[in-house]
């Protein structure tokens, strides 16, 4: 896999950064100064506009500001979810995804797109997390192969207003040789950053965090 192009990455990390910062500035998740106890406040308590809290959020949110999850897991686990409670357990063992271009969810194609684009772009958003811990390439190009099924199958503006696994699109853009694909794979990342603004004007609260955590994993890409 090519270097990515961090004339790319750069001006990216700051735009999600800034779209964040527009619904999270001042709070515990985006302040350098924010204690442990500060942060860990945030993620018990947090919750988006309307009181909901999905079940995701316990482990993301935890991973994003650098915490442990309270609490246990839930009995029944989607894909994203049992990817994202592996980021806080090295020794967590990780499904084989197989090789090749491809959803995650292989039933991805076969059922309503809706019903499960958010939870693939979520799981392929924690895969390239774990990718990054535990120094695993082979996970880092597996979910940048599902990015690329996304590009080439896809609608960027089917299934979801929340912009999991933005960054993965853009790595894919700068590291892709096809400008077809570069260029597509970055229209996805437009898409999905416009989308989580369109009802607000700004991101909603579970969205301003996702582009939080995609603009730091981006400052770790080399």
């Amino acid at each position: 896999m090519n270097h990515a192009d961090t004339t790319l990455i750069g001006p990216w990390q700051t735009r999600l950064r800034a779209a964040a910062e527009r619904s999270l500035k001042g709070t515990p998740l985006t302040r350098s100064d924010a204690t442990t106890d500060e942060r860990r406040a945030f993620v018990d308590a947090f919750s988006d506009e309307l009181g909901n809290r999905a079940r995701v959020v316990t482990p993301f949110l935890a991973a994003a500001a650098g915490l442990s999850p309270s609490g246990t897991r839930s009995g029944t686990l989607d894909l994203d979810d049992r990817l994202w409670w592996a980021v806080h357990d090295p020794e967590s063992p990780v499904a084989d995804f197989g090789s090749g271009v491809g959803p995650l969810d292989p039933t991805l194609g076969e059922i309503a797109i809706e019903s499960r684009t958010e939870t693939e772009l979520s799981a392929m958003h924690a895969l390239f997390r774990l990718g990054l811990d535990r120094g695993e390439p082979g996970m880092i190009g597996r979910a940048l192969d599902a990015a690329r099924w996304q590009v080439a199958e896809l609608q960027p503006d089917n299934g979801t207003n929340h912009p999991w696994g933005i960054h993965v699109f853009v790595v894919l853009a700068a590291r892709s040789d096809d400008p077809g694909e570069s260029g597509a794979a970055l229209m996805h990342a437009q898409m999905l950053l416009h989308n989580c603004q369109v009802q607000m004007g700004r991101p909603d609260r579970l969205s301003a965090c996702i582009l939080w955590d995609a603009a730091v994993t981006l400052g770790r890409i080399r």
